[in-house]
């Protein structure tokens, strides 16, 4: 085989090799989304078409983290999320009756957000459902399988924060303290 066609070969197997890579990740893709699918499905039935959204749980979960409540901008700064993305689950929460905003005595223009006790025993509810189906749910892998793929979807994580994070110079505030990150993270627990 002369220069030329080595050249072509090679070009040719890079061709279908970043063509099956490709195919792998939307393999990936859809499996992974299809199995948390599956999930959300069994535990929307059970909680009979009451089950909050993945975001408001967070946001009920972050709450319940904080005995004191918290304002909006300390909640999305917590959740990593805008204020306006933590106001429109706030608005369905309150709706329920989960959650109470109260202005504070001090500056009228502050809220506190908490969870009422309607609230906290729906949590409850919804976590003893939830941890329930992650016991079925993951029942087929081994304490080895769960250390790997909690590996590879933390190794998967670690991009995609850094890339859904806007820079700092891109956010319009008229307040510097808003460009300050948050001390506190919250990380969901299945605890009470």
């Amino acid at each position: 085989m002369d220069k030329r066609g080595l050249l072509r070969a090679a070009s040719l197997y890079v061709k279908v090799s970043d063509t099956m890579r490709r195919e792998r990740m939307l393999a990936a893709w859809n499996g992974m989304r299809g199995a948390t699918w599956q999930m959300r499905i069994r535990i929307v039935q059970r909680l009979g078409g009451a089950a909050p959204t993945p975001a408001q749980m967070g946001v009920l979960q972050a709450l319940m983290s904080d005995q004191g409540g918290m304002t909006p901008r300390k909640l999305s700064g917590c959740l990593h999320v805008t204020p306006a993305t933590v106001t429109g689950n706030l608005n369905a929460l309150e709706e329920e009756g989960l959650i109470e905003r109260t202005r504070s005595g001090d500056d009228r223009r502050v809220v506190h957000i908490c969870v009422t006790d309607r609230g906290r025993e729906r949590v409850k509810r919804w976590r003893a459902i939830f941890e329930a189906e992650l016991q079925k749910y993951f029942a087929p892998l081994d304490d080895d399988d769960l250390r790997q793929l909690s590996s590879l979807l933390a190794k998967l994580g670690s991009g995609t924060v850094r890339q859904r994070s806007p820079p700092v110079s891109s956010i319009k505030t008229t307040a510097q303290e808003d460009l300050k990150p948050s001390k506190r993270t919250f990380r969901p627990s299945l605890q009470s």
